[in-house]
Protein backbone atom coordinates (compact mmCIF):
# COMPACT_ATOMS: atom_id res chain seq x y z
CA UNK A 1 0.00 0.00 0.00
CA UNK A 2 1.12 3.37 -0.67
CA UNK A 3 2.48 6.02 1.72
CA UNK A 4 -0.22 7.31 3.60
CA UNK A 5 -1.34 7.99 7.35
CA UNK A 6 -3.82 5.71 9.11
CA UNK A 7 -6.44 7.42 10.43
CA UNK A 8 -8.54 5.01 11.78
CA UNK A 9 -9.75 1.54 12.66
CA UNK A 10 -13.54 1.02 10.96
CA UNK A 11 -15.44 -2.03 12.25
CA UNK A 12 -17.92 -2.87 9.21
CA UNK A 13 -18.72 -6.25 10.31
CA UNK A 14 -18.46 -9.03 13.44
CA UNK A 15 -15.45 -9.87 12.34
CA UNK A 16 -14.07 -7.63 9.29
CA UNK A 17 -12.45 -4.27 9.88
CA UNK A 18 -11.44 -2.02 7.10
CA UNK A 19 -8.11 -0.11 7.33
CA UNK A 20 -8.76 3.69 6.42
CA UNK A 21 -5.98 5.66 5.13
CA UNK A 22 -5.96 9.25 4.31
CA UNK A 23 -3.51 10.56 1.23
CA UNK A 24 -0.43 12.82 2.38
CA UNK A 25 -0.54 16.16 1.53
CA UNK A 26 1.30 17.86 -1.69
CA UNK A 27 4.01 19.09 0.72
CA UNK A 28 4.69 16.20 2.55
CA UNK A 29 5.33 14.47 -0.46
CA UNK A 30 7.61 17.28 -2.01
CA UNK A 31 9.61 16.71 1.43
CA UNK A 32 10.11 13.51 2.02
CA UNK A 33 12.44 13.41 4.88
CA UNK A 34 10.79 16.78 6.55
CA UNK A 35 9.52 14.11 9.49
CA UNK A 36 12.39 12.08 9.76
CA UNK A 37 14.60 15.48 10.38
CA UNK A 38 12.10 17.05 12.53
CA UNK A 39 12.44 13.78 14.79
CA UNK A 40 15.98 14.14 15.23
CA UNK A 41 16.25 17.50 17.07
CA UNK A 42 15.41 20.15 14.17
CA UNK A 43 15.94 23.49 14.62
CA UNK A 44 15.75 24.28 17.91
CA UNK A 45 15.08 27.92 17.32
CA UNK A 46 11.61 27.12 15.47
CA UNK A 47 8.70 27.93 17.67
CA UNK A 48 7.62 24.52 19.53
CA UNK A 49 4.05 23.44 18.89
CA UNK A 50 1.96 21.63 21.20
CA UNK A 51 0.62 18.79 21.36
CA UNK A 52 -3.16 19.54 21.13
CA UNK A 53 -2.66 22.00 18.50
CA UNK A 54 -0.27 18.94 16.17
CA UNK A 55 -2.99 16.89 16.52
CA UNK A 56 -5.98 19.56 15.82
CA UNK A 57 -4.45 19.87 12.47
CA UNK A 58 -4.28 16.22 12.00
CA UNK A 59 -8.09 16.40 12.19
CA UNK A 60 -8.43 19.37 10.09
CA UNK A 61 -6.53 17.63 7.71
CA UNK A 62 -8.66 14.20 7.63
CA UNK A 63 -12.00 16.48 7.32
CA UNK A 64 -10.18 18.14 4.39
CA UNK A 65 -10.21 14.61 2.82
CA UNK A 66 -13.07 13.79 3.63
CA UNK A 67 -14.86 16.93 2.27
CA UNK A 68 -12.64 17.04 -0.83
CA UNK A 69 -13.78 13.82 -1.65
CA UNK A 70 -10.12 12.36 -2.34
CA UNK A 71 -10.49 8.84 -3.37
CA UNK A 72 -6.94 6.69 -2.34
CA UNK A 73 -6.11 4.22 -5.09
CA UNK A 74 -5.37 1.73 -2.83
CA UNK A 75 -8.88 1.01 -1.33
CA UNK A 76 -12.49 0.95 -2.45
CA UNK A 77 -14.46 3.98 -2.42
CA UNK A 78 -16.35 4.22 1.01
CA UNK A 79 -20.44 3.89 0.91
CA UNK A 80 -22.42 6.62 2.54
CA UNK A 81 -22.54 5.13 5.89
CA UNK A 82 -18.78 4.38 6.43
CA UNK A 83 -17.96 7.87 5.10
CA UNK A 84 -20.83 8.93 7.53
CA UNK A 85 -19.37 6.70 10.55
CA UNK A 86 -15.36 8.60 10.12
CA UNK A 87 -17.12 12.33 9.75
CA UNK A 88 -18.97 11.61 13.17
CA UNK A 89 -15.80 10.16 15.24
CA UNK A 90 -13.71 13.07 13.69
CA UNK A 91 -16.77 15.96 14.52
CA UNK A 92 -17.06 14.21 18.13
CA UNK A 93 -12.99 14.42 18.93
CA UNK A 94 -12.99 18.10 18.09
CA UNK A 95 -16.30 18.70 20.02
CA UNK A 96 -14.44 16.88 23.08
CA UNK A 97 -11.21 19.15 22.35
CA UNK A 98 -13.32 22.36 22.71
CA UNK A 99 -15.38 21.10 25.28
CA UNK A 100 -12.14 20.51 27.76
CA UNK A 101 -10.60 23.73 26.74
CA UNK A 102 -13.64 25.75 28.16
CA UNK A 103 -12.77 24.42 31.44
CA UNK A 104 -16.31 22.32 31.49
CA UNK A 105 -17.82 25.55 33.00
CA UNK A 106 -17.18 28.62 30.56
CA UNK A 107 -17.54 29.87 27.35
CA UNK A 108 -15.17 31.25 24.96
CA UNK A 109 -15.41 35.04 24.88
CA UNK A 110 -13.93 35.02 21.25
CA UNK A 111 -16.45 32.27 20.50
CA UNK A 112 -17.28 32.69 16.95
CA UNK A 113 -20.99 32.63 16.32
CA UNK A 114 -20.84 33.49 12.95
CA UNK A 115 -19.19 30.20 12.24
CA UNK A 116 -22.37 28.20 13.25
CA UNK A 117 -24.31 30.40 10.82
CA UNK A 118 -21.74 29.51 7.76
CA UNK A 119 -21.93 25.69 8.90
CA UNK A 120 -25.79 25.70 8.04
CA UNK A 121 -25.10 27.28 4.84
CA UNK A 122 -22.73 25.03 4.05
CA UNK A 123 -24.99 22.41 4.51
CA UNK A 124 -27.45 23.53 2.62
CA UNK A 125 -24.74 24.02 -0.26
CA UNK A 126 -23.71 20.61 0.04
CA UNK A 127 -26.97 19.37 -0.68
CA UNK A 128 -27.35 21.40 -4.05
CA UNK A 129 -23.58 19.95 -4.76
CA UNK A 130 -23.66 16.74 -4.23
CA UNK A 131 -26.19 14.24 -5.31
CA UNK A 132 -25.53 11.17 -3.70
CA UNK A 133 -24.53 12.37 -0.16
CA UNK A 134 -27.83 12.69 2.02
CA UNK A 135 -26.05 10.22 5.07
CA UNK A 136 -23.14 13.21 5.36
CA UNK A 137 -25.83 15.42 5.23
CA UNK A 138 -27.46 14.01 8.31
CA UNK A 139 -24.50 13.59 9.96
CA UNK A 140 -23.97 17.11 10.07
CA UNK A 141 -27.35 18.46 11.23
CA UNK A 142 -26.53 15.71 14.22
CA UNK A 143 -23.09 17.57 14.38
CA UNK A 144 -24.89 20.63 14.49
CA UNK A 145 -27.17 19.86 17.07
CA UNK A 146 -24.15 18.53 19.41
CA UNK A 147 -22.31 21.69 18.95
CA UNK A 148 -25.13 24.01 20.00
CA UNK A 149 -25.73 21.46 23.00
CA UNK A 150 -22.12 21.53 24.14
CA UNK A 151 -21.92 25.10 24.18
CA UNK A 152 -25.60 25.58 26.13
CA UNK A 153 -24.02 23.06 28.86
CA UNK A 154 -20.96 25.39 29.30
CA UNK A 155 -23.03 28.82 29.09
CA UNK A 156 -24.70 30.20 32.27
CA UNK A 157 -28.65 29.56 32.43
CA UNK A 158 -29.03 33.61 32.82
CA UNK A 159 -26.22 34.81 30.61
CA UNK A 160 -27.69 36.30 27.46
CA UNK A 161 -24.89 33.99 25.38
CA UNK A 162 -27.67 31.46 25.67
CA UNK A 163 -30.16 33.11 23.60
CA UNK A 164 -27.89 33.94 20.96
CA UNK A 165 -27.50 30.07 20.83
CA UNK A 166 -31.29 29.86 20.48
CA UNK A 167 -30.84 32.33 17.60
CA UNK A 168 -28.52 30.03 15.75
CA UNK A 169 -31.50 27.08 15.86
CA UNK A 170 -33.91 30.01 14.97
CA UNK A 171 -31.91 30.80 11.75
CA UNK A 172 -31.51 27.54 10.89
CA UNK A 173 -35.05 27.27 10.88
CA UNK A 174 -35.74 30.17 8.87
CA UNK A 175 -33.29 28.52 5.99
CA UNK A 176 -36.79 26.61 5.02
CA UNK A 177 -37.10 23.64 2.31
CA UNK A 178 -34.38 23.67 0.60
CA UNK A 179 -34.36 21.53 -2.84
CA UNK A 180 -32.15 20.72 -6.21
CA UNK A 181 -32.34 19.49 -9.25
CA UNK A 182 -32.22 16.35 -10.23
CA UNK A 183 -32.93 13.69 -13.43
CA UNK A 184 -35.12 17.09 -14.27
CA UNK A 185 -37.25 17.01 -11.47
CA UNK A 186 -36.87 19.20 -8.00
CA UNK A 187 -35.92 16.94 -5.37
CA UNK A 188 -36.25 18.34 -1.50
CA UNK A 189 -33.86 17.93 1.45
CA UNK A 190 -36.22 14.95 3.42
CA UNK A 191 -34.46 12.76 5.91
CA UNK A 192 -34.59 9.07 6.42
CA UNK A 193 -37.28 10.03 9.04
CA UNK A 194 -38.96 11.65 6.54
CA UNK A 195 -38.42 15.58 8.35
CA UNK A 196 -38.42 18.45 5.94
CA UNK A 197 -34.66 20.46 6.26
CA UNK A 198 -34.27 22.91 7.62
CA UNK A 199 -38.03 23.36 8.60
CA UNK A 200 -38.73 20.24 10.68
CA UNK A 201 -35.29 20.97 12.47
CA UNK A 202 -34.79 17.23 11.99
CA UNK A 203 -33.19 14.92 14.86
CA UNK A 204 -33.40 17.75 17.44
CA UNK A 205 -35.84 16.83 19.63
CA UNK A 206 -34.57 13.26 19.54
CA UNK A 207 -30.70 14.51 20.48
CA UNK A 208 -32.18 16.43 22.79
CA UNK A 209 -34.17 13.60 24.32
CA UNK A 210 -31.06 11.53 24.55
CA UNK A 211 -28.87 14.50 25.96
CA UNK A 212 -31.88 14.21 28.92
CA UNK A 213 -31.71 10.98 29.37
CA UNK A 214 -27.85 10.60 30.31
CA UNK A 215 -27.63 13.99 32.51
CA UNK A 216 -28.99 12.54 35.49
CA UNK A 217 -25.68 10.52 35.76
CA UNK A 218 -23.26 12.41 33.13
CA UNK A 219 -23.69 15.93 34.02
CA UNK A 220 -23.51 17.73 37.20
CA UNK A 221 -25.88 20.30 38.85
CA UNK A 222 -24.46 23.64 36.97
CA UNK A 223 -24.47 21.84 33.35
CA UNK A 224 -27.43 20.07 34.04
CA UNK A 225 -28.89 23.69 34.89
CA UNK A 226 -27.90 25.44 31.71
CA UNK A 227 -28.92 22.55 29.14
CA UNK A 228 -32.28 23.08 31.41
CA UNK A 229 -32.49 26.50 30.58
CA UNK A 230 -31.52 26.17 26.66
CA UNK A 231 -34.52 23.34 26.60
CA UNK A 232 -36.61 25.96 27.89
CA UNK A 233 -36.01 28.79 25.84
CA UNK A 234 -36.36 26.44 22.32
CA UNK A 235 -39.70 25.40 24.71
CA UNK A 236 -40.90 28.53 25.20
CA UNK A 237 -40.48 30.05 21.51
CA UNK A 238 -42.70 27.13 20.47
CA UNK A 239 -39.32 25.16 18.23
CA UNK A 240 -40.39 21.87 17.73
CA UNK A 241 -44.30 22.39 18.79
CA UNK A 242 -44.78 21.41 22.37
CA UNK A 243 -42.37 18.23 21.83
CA UNK A 244 -39.53 19.81 23.71
CA UNK A 245 -41.55 19.41 26.79
CA UNK A 246 -41.08 15.95 27.09
CA UNK A 247 -37.90 16.56 28.68
CA UNK A 248 -39.30 18.90 30.94
CA UNK A 249 -42.00 16.35 31.83
CA UNK A 250 -38.64 13.64 32.20
CA UNK A 251 -36.70 16.05 34.41
CA UNK A 252 -39.96 16.68 37.37
CA UNK A 253 -41.01 13.16 37.29
CA UNK A 254 -36.95 12.39 38.18
CA UNK A 255 -36.59 15.16 40.62
CA UNK A 256 -40.35 15.63 42.22
CA UNK A 257 -42.13 12.41 41.45
CA UNK A 258 -39.61 10.10 42.41
CA UNK A 259 -38.37 8.85 45.74
CA UNK A 260 -34.58 10.13 46.19
CA UNK A 261 -32.14 11.21 49.26
CA UNK A 262 -32.77 15.47 49.70
CA UNK A 263 -29.18 16.81 50.25
CA UNK A 264 -26.06 15.65 48.76
CA UNK A 265 -24.64 12.25 50.18
CA UNK A 266 -21.18 11.38 51.50
CA UNK A 267 -21.02 8.67 49.07
CA UNK A 268 -22.96 9.20 46.01
CA UNK A 269 -25.34 6.21 44.60
CA UNK A 270 -27.61 8.58 42.50
CA UNK A 271 -28.31 11.88 42.03
CA UNK A 272 -30.05 13.67 44.98
CA UNK A 273 -32.76 16.09 44.93
CA UNK A 274 -30.56 19.31 45.39
CA UNK A 275 -28.71 18.67 42.77
CA UNK A 276 -31.86 18.40 40.64
CA UNK A 277 -33.57 21.22 41.64
CA UNK A 278 -31.92 24.30 39.81
CA UNK A 279 -32.93 22.35 36.49
CA UNK A 280 -36.73 22.01 37.19
CA UNK A 281 -36.66 25.33 38.66
CA UNK A 282 -35.22 27.34 35.68
CA UNK A 283 -37.88 25.41 33.47
CA UNK A 284 -40.69 27.48 35.44
CA UNK A 285 -38.87 30.52 34.94
CA UNK A 286 -38.26 30.35 31.48
CA UNK A 287 -40.98 28.28 30.02
CA UNK A 288 -43.78 28.01 33.32
CA UNK A 289 -46.37 29.68 31.46
CA UNK A 290 -46.56 27.12 28.30
CA UNK A 291 -46.24 24.71 30.73
CA UNK A 292 -49.18 25.66 32.74
CA UNK A 293 -51.39 25.75 29.06
CA UNK A 294 -50.15 22.35 28.39
CA UNK A 295 -51.19 21.27 32.13
CA UNK A 296 -54.77 22.87 30.82
CA UNK A 297 -54.67 20.90 27.76
CA UNK A 298 -53.79 17.49 29.05
CA UNK A 299 -51.07 17.13 26.14
CA UNK A 300 -49.91 13.47 26.41
CA UNK A 301 -47.44 12.17 23.98
CA UNK A 302 -48.01 9.15 21.65
CA UNK A 303 -45.18 6.71 19.93
CA UNK A 304 -44.01 8.47 16.78
CA UNK A 305 -40.28 9.36 15.24
CA UNK A 306 -40.05 11.46 18.22
CA UNK A 307 -40.54 9.11 21.20
CA UNK A 308 -40.42 5.70 21.47
CA UNK A 309 -42.95 3.38 23.72
CA UNK A 310 -40.34 3.33 26.46
CA UNK A 311 -40.49 7.18 25.88
CA UNK A 312 -44.28 7.18 26.46
CA UNK A 313 -44.05 5.09 29.41
CA UNK A 314 -41.47 7.72 31.27
CA UNK A 315 -44.71 10.17 31.13
CA UNK A 316 -46.60 8.18 33.33
CA UNK A 317 -46.67 10.12 37.33
CA UNK A 318 -44.38 8.32 39.37
CA UNK A 319 -44.19 6.63 42.85
CA UNK A 320 -44.98 9.97 45.00
CA UNK A 321 -47.84 11.54 42.27
CA UNK A 322 -49.50 8.53 42.71
CA UNK A 323 -49.78 8.58 46.07
CA UNK A 324 -51.02 12.17 45.57
CA UNK A 325 -53.96 10.99 43.47
CA UNK A 326 -52.71 12.08 40.27
CA UNK A 327 -53.38 9.90 36.75
CA UNK A 328 -53.00 9.67 33.43
CA UNK A 329 -50.03 10.43 31.24
CA UNK A 330 -48.27 13.73 30.39
CA UNK A 331 -49.60 16.87 31.54
CA UNK A 332 -52.43 17.90 33.78
CA UNK A 333 -53.70 20.36 36.03
CA UNK A 334 -53.63 18.03 38.56
CA UNK A 335 -49.98 17.07 37.87
CA UNK A 336 -49.11 20.63 37.69
CA UNK A 337 -50.53 21.35 41.65
CA UNK A 338 -48.59 18.34 42.63
CA UNK A 339 -45.94 20.14 41.48
CA UNK A 340 -46.35 23.19 43.29
CA UNK A 341 -47.47 21.89 46.62
CA UNK A 342 -44.11 19.34 46.60
CA UNK A 343 -42.15 22.57 46.18
CA UNK A 344 -44.13 24.17 49.07
CA UNK A 345 -42.90 21.59 50.94
CA UNK A 346 -39.40 21.46 50.14
CA UNK A 347 -39.88 24.95 50.93
CA UNK A 348 -40.08 23.65 55.01
CA UNK A 349 -37.07 21.28 54.51
CA UNK A 350 -34.12 21.66 57.15
CA UNK A 351 -31.51 21.84 53.84
CA UNK A 352 -31.50 25.77 53.17
CA UNK A 353 -30.31 25.18 50.01
CA UNK A 354 -33.21 22.69 49.04
CA UNK A 355 -35.61 25.50 50.49
CA UNK A 356 -34.55 28.32 48.67
CA UNK A 357 -34.10 26.65 45.21
CA UNK A 358 -38.26 24.92 46.25
CA UNK A 359 -39.09 29.37 47.19
CA UNK A 360 -37.93 30.02 43.69
CA UNK A 361 -39.73 27.47 41.86
CA UNK A 362 -43.05 28.21 43.81
CA UNK A 363 -42.48 31.68 43.22
CA UNK A 364 -42.37 30.83 39.36
CA UNK A 365 -45.33 28.60 39.19
CA UNK A 366 -46.94 31.36 40.93
CA UNK A 367 -46.12 34.31 38.33
CA UNK A 368 -47.21 31.74 35.56
CA UNK A 369 -50.67 31.07 37.53
CA UNK A 370 -51.32 34.69 38.00
CA UNK A 371 -50.42 35.77 34.44
CA UNK A 372 -52.65 33.43 33.35
CA UNK A 373 -55.41 34.59 35.49
CA UNK A 374 -55.02 38.38 33.82
CA UNK A 375 -55.61 37.01 31.11
CA UNK A 376 -58.87 35.26 32.07
CA UNK A 377 -59.87 38.34 34.62
CA UNK A 378 -60.18 35.85 37.16
CA UNK A 379 -59.49 35.93 40.66
CA UNK A 380 -57.79 33.06 42.14
CA UNK A 381 -56.23 32.96 45.37
CA UNK A 382 -52.80 31.33 45.52
CA UNK A 383 -51.49 29.29 48.84
CA UNK A 384 -48.59 30.31 50.68
CA UNK A 385 -46.10 27.07 51.39
CA UNK A 386 -45.49 27.58 54.57
CA UNK A 387 -49.24 28.52 55.23
CA UNK A 388 -52.19 26.95 53.05
CA UNK A 389 -54.86 29.13 54.89
CA UNK A 390 -52.82 32.54 54.03
CA UNK A 391 -53.22 34.00 50.48
CA UNK A 392 -49.51 34.86 49.13
CA UNK A 393 -46.05 33.79 48.40
CA UNK A 394 -43.03 33.01 50.53
CA UNK A 395 -41.75 36.08 52.02
CA UNK A 396 -38.19 37.31 51.96
CA UNK A 397 -38.36 37.17 55.79
CA UNK A 398 -38.70 33.13 55.39
CA UNK A 399 -35.54 33.24 53.20
CA UNK A 400 -33.74 35.21 55.90
CA UNK A 401 -35.11 32.61 58.80
CA UNK A 402 -33.70 29.82 56.59
CA UNK A 403 -30.25 31.18 56.26
CA UNK A 404 -29.65 31.51 59.78
CA UNK A 405 -31.17 28.33 60.45
CA UNK A 406 -29.23 26.50 57.84
CA UNK A 407 -25.70 28.66 59.39
CA UNK A 408 -26.97 27.21 62.85
CA UNK A 409 -27.12 23.63 61.84
CA UNK A 410 -23.70 24.08 59.95
CA UNK A 411 -21.81 25.38 63.35
CA UNK A 412 -23.29 22.64 65.13
CA UNK A 413 -24.09 19.76 62.86
CA UNK A 414 -22.19 16.11 63.49
CA UNK A 415 -20.71 15.08 59.81
CA UNK A 416 -21.57 11.43 60.49
CA UNK A 417 -25.30 12.48 60.91
CA UNK A 418 -26.06 13.58 57.38
CA UNK A 419 -26.07 10.00 56.34
CA UNK A 420 -28.98 8.54 58.72
CA UNK A 421 -31.81 7.62 56.25
CA UNK A 422 -33.90 8.11 58.98
CA UNK A 423 -33.71 11.99 59.47
CA UNK A 424 -33.96 12.58 55.27
CA UNK A 425 -37.02 11.26 55.48
CA UNK A 426 -38.40 13.17 58.54
CA UNK A 427 -37.23 16.34 56.60
CA UNK A 428 -39.38 15.57 53.65
CA UNK A 429 -41.24 12.67 53.90
CA UNK A 430 -41.03 11.70 50.32
CA UNK A 431 -36.88 11.57 50.09
CA UNK A 432 -36.63 7.96 51.43
CA UNK A 433 -33.76 6.57 49.59
CA UNK A 434 -34.14 4.58 46.30
CA UNK A 435 -31.47 3.13 44.44
CA UNK A 436 -33.76 1.29 41.58
CA UNK A 437 -34.41 3.25 38.27
CA UNK A 438 -38.03 3.88 37.37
Amino acid sequence: MEKGSKAMMEETSDSVKTEIYFPETEEDNQNPSKTEKEDDGGDSSKTEVSPCETEEKGLAKKVSWILSKKEDPTMAPLPDIELGKIWRQLAWERKNKLFQAYGMDTLDPNFDWNGLREFILNVSEYFHTYVDRVKVIEIDVHDLWDELMLLAKVTPAHLPEQDKIVDIVLFAREQGLIHRWRHGMLEEAITSEGTILWTDLPFLVQDLKKTWFISQTDLDQVLRHNLAAFTARLCAKDICGNELAFCALWLLRKALETPRRVSRPYYRLRTSLVEMLPACVVWFQFCGYKLLNLALDNLTFSTSIYFTKDDVKFTAPAKLAVKSGVEGRGFSLTRWVFWRERFGELCRCEDGEVAIMAKYGFDAMIRAEKQMEEESDGEDEYPDPMNDTNIGIVSDDFLDQVMRTMQELTMDKDPDDGDDDDDDEAADPGASLDNGID
